[in-house]
């Protein structure tokens, strides 16, 4: 009986310590997203909804550092206290999942549209104008091969081409007349210079729907890279769906031996003193 406890208290201790990891993990990137500007989340703009979501992740994960801490300490002096601290952060942390899950799922429409709304907000103020934005937009374009979010389109009504309109100087998305505009560079695909700068120079016309795709040059991405990463999301849904259930199933066994190992502490402090 007394190796089944064993095998459970450093259970018990490994998922700890893979919490205490986690959390630290956790903690550092978030710090660091928040004091540096990183070119793949600042794709989107900055707005209420990221910078909470940051803080978000560093309270959580500050949660799951401490709750690490305290089961690997609970673990190795078998104190019933510190593992029902233990336990009952596990057991917040398994039902705000599960609950996030579910909200996630009711309403998957809704942060869909709403990322959709954000990509194409970032390509349309800010592609050329905020530096690591550019960089974000051009990377993920030539990685995923697509342009703009919704697509190539979405650089007509780019602000450097609004204030070109204006009669503002542009400096990176010059049109060559007031019936074009341009795409990035990074839209191109394989091409060599000459054959980009040629390429990437779109009629007004071609920004018509239905017949815009027929005029567009066939060497420019036509797909919005929302899309693709939306795409690319769904193909990974196995996966995902795996490792929740794997996770899952990990919490659950470690609350149910948390909650034994709990049990005989007690118990055999109680046949101590007496």
């Amino acid at each position: 009986m007394s190796a089944c406890y064993g095998c459970m208290k450093y259970g018990v201790i490994y998922v700890a310590l893979l919490f205490m990891v986690t959390g630290a993990a956790i903690v550092a990137l978030s710090a660091y997203f928040l004091l540096e500007q990183d070119i793949y989340l600042e794709v989107a703009p900055e707005d209420e909804y990221l910078v909470y979501g940051r803080w978000f992740l560093i309270v959580a994960g500050s949660v799951m550092l401490i709750g690490g801490i305290t089961g690997c300490l609970g673990g190795f002096k078998q104190s019933s206290s510190l593992l029902s601290a233990f336990f009952s952060i596990v057991l917040i942390i398994s039902l705000a999942e599960l609950a996030a899950g579910v909200y996630i799922y009711l309403n998957q429409d809704e942060f869909v549209k709403y990322f959709r709304t954000q990509m194409k907000n970032s390509v349309q103020n800010l592609y050329g104008v905020d530096e690591y934005r550019t960089k974000g937009w051009d990377l993920m374009q030539k990685g995923m091969h697509c342009c703009g979010a919704t697509g190539f389109r979405d650089y007509s009504s780019n602000i450097l081409q609004r204030q070109e309109s204006q009669g503002i100087i542009d400096m990176r998305l010059s049109a060559s007349s007031g019936s074009s505009y341009q795409v990035p560079k990074s839209c191109c695909g394989d091409l060599s210079d000459s054959q980009c700068e040629s390429a990437r120079i779109i009629s007004i016309t071609a920004s018509i729907p239905g017949i815009g795709d027929v005029l567009a040059s066939s060497s420019v991405y036509k797909e919005g890279c929302a899309e693709k990463f939306i795409e690319w999301m769904k193909s990974k849904t196995p996966y995902f769906v795996g490792a929740l259930i794997g996770i899952g199933s990990v919490q659950i066994l470690c609350l149910l031996f948390t909650c034994i190992l709990i049990c005989a502490y007690r118990s055999r402090r109680s046949t101590y003193k007496n």
